[in-house]
């Protein structure tokens, strides 16, 4: 990487220090201001004229802390730059008797430029801590190669710091990288059975099972199988409650659930099938995440006799979000 200071030379240059080392590389060096180190995209130093720039806040041993991509917070996509073993983004083996570190883990290609924009600390058993010289540096599938550092014992620990590719950032496909914990396509019920056996419908409105907890979505389906029998005018509603088992209950909007085949009474939000048949009636209906609990119910006009009434043979539904 030309024209940037070593370790040494940016640890020796003060704050508001604007010297370069001679005057003919006054544009191609780097100038420190305030630990500031100025960049260019290519990791060569520039000049603070025209130039395109990167800015990478380094701390006083000239280690680069963050990125900062053309004025936005690290990167290009706004996320972090940095990978760190000590964070977990990879490990990193190093090779006992040799100058090398093995690096795995890592969800791009490792390249010199990554290890030299970064940082390699060396603790010792005792407990010493040293930078380790990254000037000359060999990457070749993911194994580090430190030509000027002595070879590592086994009691040598390592923490290591690159600067790499956008987390937050696909430079590929040009978009943002976002993870959702809890889509909306994946919040949804399995079929719930409403009723454990078969209800007869005995004439006046009565419950169908118990109450739908219907907190956090905002759709739903009812699957009723019908058997008829004896039984006319076959008449259903959906009710609303603001608490579980509360007395209150209200007759849910009409246009917000549907029935096949029916009639909608112009109170009560009742819907009447068309036909006195056997049938199976799926019932959608929309809530709005503030209608927490429904109730189902069925009357009958004419509920049949005794042995011949109109039953519900089953009644499923399932809750869902969209």
């Amino acid at each position: 990487m030309a024209n940037l200071l070593s370790n040494a030379e940016k640890r020796d240059v003060r704050p508001n220090d604007y010297t370069y080392k001679t005057p003919q590389d006054a544009l191609g060096a780097v100038g420190v201001i305030g630990e500031v180190q100025l960049v260019n995209a290519a990791g060569t130093g520039v000049g603070t004229g025209a130039y395109p720039i990167s800015v990478i806040p380094v701390n006083a041993s000239g280690v680069p802390l963050v990125g900062i991509t053309g004025g936005a917070a690290a990167g290009a996509g706004g996320g972090s730059i940095v990978y760190s073993n000590a964070a977990g983004d990879f490990s990193a083996a190093a090779n006992t008797g040799t100058n090398t570190i093995t690096i795995t883990g890592l969800p791009f290609t490792l390249e010199e430029i990554n290890v030299m924009g970064g940082s390699i600390k060396k603790k010792t058993a005792a407990g010493v801590v040293t930078d380790v010289d990254t000037d000359t540096v060999a990457v070749a599938g993911g194994v580090i190669t430190l030509a000027e550092e002595g070879n590592f014992i086994g009691t040598d620990t390592f923490y290591i710091t690159f600067i790499g590719p956008d987390k937050w950032y696909s430079r590929d496909l040009d978009i943002a990288k976002t993870v959702d914990q809890a889509p909306q396509y994946g919040h949804y019920t399995d079929p719930v059975d409403l009723i454990s056996a078969a209800q007869d419908i005995t004439g006046p409105f009565t419950d169908v099972g118990g109450e739908i907890d219907a907190r956090s979505y905002n759709c739903g389906s009812l699957f009723v199988n019908v058997d008829i029998n004896g039984a006319t005018g076959l008449m259903f509603k959906l009710l609303v409650k603001h608490e579980s088992a509360g007395a209150e209950e209200y007759a849910m909007d009409p246009d917000s659930w549907s029935l096949r085949d029916s009639t909608t009474s112009s109170t009560g939000g009742i819907k009447e099938l068309d036909s006195n048949v056997n049938d199976l009636y799926h019932i959608p209906f929309e809530v709005n995440n503030a209608t927490p609990y429904l109730q189902l119910q069925v009357a009958a006009a004419t509920a049949g006799t005794a042995g011949n009434l109109g039953q519900l043979d089953s009644v499923v539904y399932t809750l869902g979000y969209k």
